[in-house]
């Protein structure tokens, strides 16, 4: 389950947003199936989870992830990744790892338009789903 210490860690990045884009700002869901994950919308990505069963966020996701942040929490279109988004996003990933020991994960979605963009980070635990979809906007 998601720990009260990674809320307040996703909470003061929402806070942070919301100061950054005070017509928009950041919001997430953290959502929990027991017994379903063959019924989760990204039917596909929890097939891939139990195929590769990779237990840390890819390279490729990792990059994602940081823009994400970067650009929810500090400046909008960044070209690069600041330090203060680097120690965030180690931080938040070294308390979900801790959270869902164990259990694959992947980036499910990862969607950009314009003034918005979305994250979904999935963790699986046999036919359990653990959820977090994280929302950013500028308005």
């Amino acid at each position: 389950m998601l720990s009260k210490k990674t809320a307040i860690i996703l909470n003061d990045a929402c806070a942070l947003s919301d100061k950054e884009y005070d017509e928009g700002g950041m919001s997430y869901l953290y959502k929990f199936g027991h017994g379903i994950a063959q019924t989760h919308e990204k039917r596909q990505v929890i097939e891939d989870l139990r195929s590769q069963y990779t237990t840390t966020i890819s390279d490729s996701e990792l990059v994602k992830i940081r823009y994400f942040f970067e650009e929810a929490l500090f400046r909008f279109a960044p070209q690069s990744i600041s330090h203060e988004t680097d120690e965030y996003v180690k931080k938040l990933l070294s308390h979900l790892y801790t959270d869902f020991t164990g259990m694959p994960c992947k980036v499910a979605s990862n969607e950009k338009d314009g003034a918005w963009s979305t994250l979904q980070l999935i963790f699986l635990d046999k036919n359990d789903y653990h959820d977090i979809d994280v929302f950013w906007s500028v308005d």
